[in-house]
């Protein structure tokens, strides 16, 4: 009979600690993305594959939108974070070696730019889940990156891909983490992997246009800008940058217009108008 006690006891205790952490997962989920984004970009691959690229722009424009936030989203979006935070606490009250309360702890740091407490909650992540646990390693070099320690975030992510080489976002935060050092080049590489297993990738398309900047090819840093722009039209760095280098490629009519849709986008943008008034003499 005492058996029969703790076994119900025990399993209510893991349904209470599964329910806390899906409570706490739906506004991370919300934060991070919906799926519904990946499959507009699926079906724009398969309008581009037939060279219907006005229908492929359409997804990839619903793609993005699907990751965008409002100024009245983001707050409602904290407020929940914050919520997220209480359930986990609930959860660790519950079981202190739960690695997924870890990761969506850290993760809810990440996105509020607390990188030193996302840290601290990442490495109990990969403490508990182990090497295979590669989303929670994969996160973990992207917040010891922004606290500016490239060693130990490079083997991170080295970890990562040595237990899965598919894990795609890896290749991408490796280039950041050579550009971070300055070795141009070697980002390009990086990035280029990234954008091989996923091309409409705009973070890693524009980091390698800014790597090929440095390296003196602004053909390539144009091309990259180019589907950057097309990917993100009302990204005003993204006119700016494309712009700066179609000018310095001498290709000032391009520039100018590039350098309009951004002051379109923000007509405060000091930087753009600099420039503009540059190429207008």
């Amino acid at each position: 009979y005492t058996y029969i006690i703790v076994c119900k006891y025990m399993n209510r205790m893991e349904f209470l600690k599964r329910l806390f952490l899906s409570l706490a997962l739906l506004p991370v989920l919300a934060v991070n993305g919906q799926n519904s984004s990946e499959e507009w970009i699926t079906r724009g691959m398969g309008y581009d594959s037939s060279n219907r690229f006005d229908s492929s722009l359409v997804c990839y424009k619903q793609a993005l939108a699907a990751d965008s936030l409002s100024v009245e989203a983001a707050w409602f979006r904290l407020d929940r974070l914050r919520q997220s935070i209480d359930q986990c606490i609930k959860v660790i009250e519950m079981d202190r070696k739960c690695k997924e309360v870890y990761y969506v702890l850290g993760s809810v740091f990440f996105e509020q730019g607390s990188h030193k407490s996302a840290e601290e909650y990442l490495r109990r992540a990969t403490e508990f889940g182990g090497p295979g646990y590669v989303g929670a390693w994969c996160k973990l070099g992207e917040s010891l990156l922004f606290l500016g320690d490239t060693v130990q975030a490079e083997a991170c992510l080295r970890s990562v891909l040595e237990n899965d080489e598919s894990f795609q976002r890896a290749y991408f935060v490796m280039g950041e983490i050579c550009r971070a050092r300055g070795e141009n080049a070697q980002a390009v590489e990086w990035y280029g992997k990234a954008v091989r297993r996923f091309p409409l990738f705009p973070e890693a398309l524009f980091s390698m246009a800014r790597c090929y900047a440095a390296l003196a090819n602004l053909r390539a840093a144009i091309e990259c800008m180019d589907k950057v722009v097309r990917l993100t039209p009302d990204d005003k760095e993204a006119c700016f940058f494309s712009g700066k280098c179609l000018y310095l490629n001498g290709e000032t009519e391009k520039a100018r217009r590039r350098l309009l849709r951004a002051l379109s986008i923000d007509p405060s943008y000091n930087e753009a108008q600099a420039l503009l008034s540059l190429i207008d003499g």
